[in-house]
């Protein structure tokens, strides 16, 4: 009984996710937060926390044996978001400068008429 409890102990210590960087350097350690942009772990040999950033790290293979990648992003995509209010606000502008110059083009117009 007493060597499957110490078993057991010992077998939690071993078990820990493992973070991959790209520097070629690797950690055992508990991931605690994985965001948008950066990543916070405990390195076990340690005990310190530790903050990548997300361009930091290759992949973090899960004790599970689930494994993250996170590719190098070559060139980052616009957000959509941005691009429809650019568009929008492109075509505000265009519609603008077009009621402007009918107006424009209505008041000369009237002038001409009012000289006749």
């Amino acid at each position: 009984m007493s060597i499957f409890i110490m078993f057991a102990l010992f077998s939690n210590t071993l078990a820990a996710d493992v973070i991959h960087l790209r520097s070629g350097e690797k950690y055992d350690c508990n991931v605690l937060e994985i965001g948008i942009d950066q990543i916070t772990v405990m390195i076990l040999e340690n005990e310190v926390k530790r903050t990548f950033s997300i361009t930091e790290v290759k992949a973090i293979v899960f004790e599970n044996g689930n494994v993250e990648t996170f590719p190098i992003a070559l060139e980052k995509e616009p957000d959509e978001r941005v691009v429809e209010l650019e568009k929008a606000m492109i075509e505000d502008k265009a519609r603008r400068s077009g009621l402007t110059t009918g107006i424009a083009f209505c008041c000369a117009l009237l002038f001409i008429i009012a000289m006749i």
